[in-house]
């Protein structure tokens, strides 16, 4: 446990942005069903100032850190260890205390793994759309899901390959630019699954596929877009008038949230009453979002 003490346990977010990320609220759920003491506070934290954030955030020593999008990957070499799983993906999105020591974690994979649809395994081919830590955090869950054939598409080509050669090197697959998709036919209909691991969506702007791209997919193809807020987002809305399932990021958002609390508490929190709390503040999100476009 860390040396220093707070009144009350610290749980800190550090991203950029972070204005509008769920986690406080499902947090606090998790802190009063488990009776538990504490507070969770989304800190921003720019690229630019990382290095001397996360030193004065270590010297503060909260009870734990989540950490989200830019740094994900940059964390990692600040920290004193990391988890297998961790060190697998390459990339970090939970904090944990061992001793003085700073351990990152990855809760990211598991709570993708556990969500996704069952009918996805052995056999299948995915498309993941980026190739930053969360987009690793899918690759290691598809991998372990038996997933034959993991193409991945980014804005930039020699990111998507050089994402393969590192994280999937024992995968078949192709590497493609985000701006080639939509001419990527034979590729995309044979997609079984695609996940959007980009920002794209988020607050409602900006789609990373085109309708073409949509309409090349076959019938029975998945889309699964991270982004949780709003939970209708361009491509999910795109994808559903194809006809197509298409899942948001909320269950994700949530799986991982409970299995950093275990992390920092040692309790397993209600997945339920994480959702009844955040809910509400997905659904205004919609409203907010649809209300604002034209």
């Amino acid at each position: 446990m860390p040396s220093r003490s707070h009144p009350v346990p610290v749980y800190v977010l550090i991203g950029d942005p972070v204005a509008h990320s769920l986690s406080p609220v499902l947090h606090h759920a998790a802190l009063a069903q488990a009776s538990l003491p504490g507070r969770y506070e989304a800190v921003t934290l720019s690229t630019e100032h990382f290095a001397e954030g996360l030193r004065a955030m270590r010297a503060f020593r909260p009870q734990g850190v989540n950490v989200t999008i830019p740094h994900k990957v940059a964390v990692m070499a600040h920290l004193d260890g990391l988890t297998e799983v961790a060190r697998q993906i390459g990339a970090v999105n939970t904090i944990f205390w061992e001793g003085d020591r700073w351990i990152g974690d990855n809760t990211d994979y598991l709570g993708f793994l556990r969500t996704l649809p069952e009918s996805l395994g052995n056999g299948s081919t995915a498309l993941i759309l980026g190739a930053g830590g969360a987009a690793r955090a899918v690759a290691l869950a598809l991998r372990e899901r038996g997933v034959t054939t993991i193409h991945v598409a980014a804005r930039n080509e020699d990111a998507a390959a050089g994402f393969r050669r590192q994280i999937l090197p024992d995968r078949l697959g192709e590497a493609q630019s985000l701006t080639d998709l939509p001419t990527a036919g034979a590729l995309l209909s044979g997609c079984d699954l695609v996940v959007n691991a980009t920002p794209l969506g988020t607050r409602g702007e900006g789609c990373p596929l085109t309708v073409e791209a949509v309409a090349a997919l076959p019938d029975h193809a998945i889309v699964y877009d991270l982004v949780y807020r709003p939970r209708v987002t361009p491509l999910i809305r795109r994808a559903r008038h194809r006809g197509l399932l298409a899942l948001d990021g909320l269950d994700m958002l949530i799986e991982q949230a409970a299995l950093s609390f275990e992390r920092w508490t040692g309790h397993s929190p209600s997945r339920q009453a994480m959702r009844d709390a955040v809910l509400p503040h997905a659904l205004l999100t919609e409203v907010a979002v649809s209300e604002s476009r034209p």
